[in-house]
């Protein structure tokens, strides 16, 4: 499929407060808020491909679902930036964990197994003082983490992209909008 046959776009089709966005400051973190359908996730994806094209591949892109992973996927083969560098959370943590040698068992139920993981994954960061780890991480819709996922993200990465619109919120759990806010230079 060719890419204007998709929502995936060139950089030349932005307009410019997009492309402001695109090559916003790189020593930077940053928070892009904006409503359904206004491109947040193909300026995260682009956003990707200007920091490999700039020298900065040690990033990754980190999506909450499985879904919303093989739809960046396939938009990734538009641009430079690898497939294999977009995950989803759950999918990171335990890559995280089993690269330590952590071993777990995770319940069956979904907020559980997720709360055990955000718990084994700060033990491991704490106990092997793990810093960053990325240059970048490059969260999409980011309101549906919870704020000490945000924390652990952070704690692990020079600096954060992240795009969120709280009116698309998956889960009723805690806002992190606030936190994201507390952690990025610039909204």
């Amino acid at each position: 499929m060719r890419m204007n046959e998709t929502w995936w776009v060139n950089p030349e089709q932005l307009d410019d407060d997009q492309k402001k966005v695109i090559a916003a400051p790189i020593n930077k973190s940053h928070l892009v808020l904006g409503p359904p359908g206004s491109g947040k996730s193909n300026l995260l994806l682009l956003r990707a491909d200007y920091l490999q094209r700039a020298g900065h591949p040690n990033t990754l892109i980190m999506v909450f679902t499985r879904q919303l992973q093989e739809f960046m996927v396939s938009g990734s083969t538009n641009y430079s930036f690898q497939a294999a560098k977009i995950t989803t959370s759950r999918g990171w943590m335990l890559e995280l964990l089993r690269a330590h040698d952590v071993k777990i068992t995770l319940s069956e139920d979904f907020k559980q197994s997720r709360i055990e993981l955000l718990k084994h994954a700060q033990g491991l960061v704490n106990s092997r003082k793990l810093g960053c780890i990325y240059e970048m991480i490059l969260l999409d819709e980011a309101q549906d983490y919870w704020p000490e996922e945000i924390q652990l993200f952070a704690s692990l990465s020079k600096h954060l992209f992240a795009v969120a619109d709280a009116r698309q919120k998956i889960y009723p759990d805690e806002d992190p909008i606030e936190t994201i806010k507390a952690v990025v230079d610039q909204t």
